[in-house]
């Protein structure tokens, strides 16, 4: 039954954000720039490629985001053990 309810609500996101790119989409875009309007597929499917391009595939994102993180905080742990910060480091 939980797994339903998050399905659901998953649906629903995705039906929400595609018809709100779509209508804005259909109100700017050939507005603005002459270009198509397009169909609620095709803003799912935009939302889709979006998602792809800007964030990458679920698991190497968060292993970039996981190895930026420790590799700060060594940083911090260093600049704490030298009595620096940042800007004393470099100099």
């Amino acid at each position: 039954m939980r797994y339903l309810k998050i399905f659901f609500k998953i649906i629903i996101m995705i039906v929400a954000f595609g018809l709100v790119l779509m209508l804005l989409w259909n109100w700017l875009i050939p507005e603005i720039f002459k270009g198509p309007q397009i169909s609620f597929p095709q803003s799912v499917g935009l939302l889709a490629m979006s998602e792809i391009l800007f964030r990458g595939f679920g698991r190497a994102r968060n292993a970039r985001t996981h190895f930026k993180r420790e590799m700060w905080r060594s940083k911090c742990e260093q600049w704490k053990e030298k009595g620096g910060g940042p800007a004393e480091a470099a100099n």
